[in-house]
């Protein structure tokens, strides 16, 4: 089984390692000045953001915009240099992403 990550602090506590990602799907939200982001994110219990994709999401995964999901991935501080693109943001990144699923009854409460 997967350590849980839920915030921050997790976030630190796990980076580089396989998690259990917990918090609200969303995709194409705005960066704050002006632009579009297209790819995807999982807001977490702190209000922070966790990057799972700068493209546009798969359809499977809009229908999850805006409900709780879990994501089994490498958790990320910031992206890795040898990962980092064009769009690049300083928020902690989910990597090697095995599943994401919706999360109807918190089991890992």
């Amino acid at each position: 089984m997967y350590p849980v990550c839920r915030n921050m602090m997790d976030v630190k506590k796990f980076d580089g390692k396989t998690v259990i990602l917990i918090g609200i799907y969303h995709y194409g939200t705005g960066d704050g000045r002006g632009k579009r982001f297209r790819g995807s994110m999982i807001r977490m219990e702190d209000n922070v953001d966790v990057v799972l994709s700068y493209s546009p999401p798969p359809e499977e995964w809009k229908k999850l915009d805006g409900k709780k999901v879990f994501a089994i991935g490498c958790i990320r501080k910031s992206i890795p240099e040898r990962e980092a693109c064009f769009q690049r943001l300083l928020l902690p990144h989910l990597t090697r992403i095995k599943c994401l699923v919706e999360l109807e009854d918190d089991i890992y409460g």
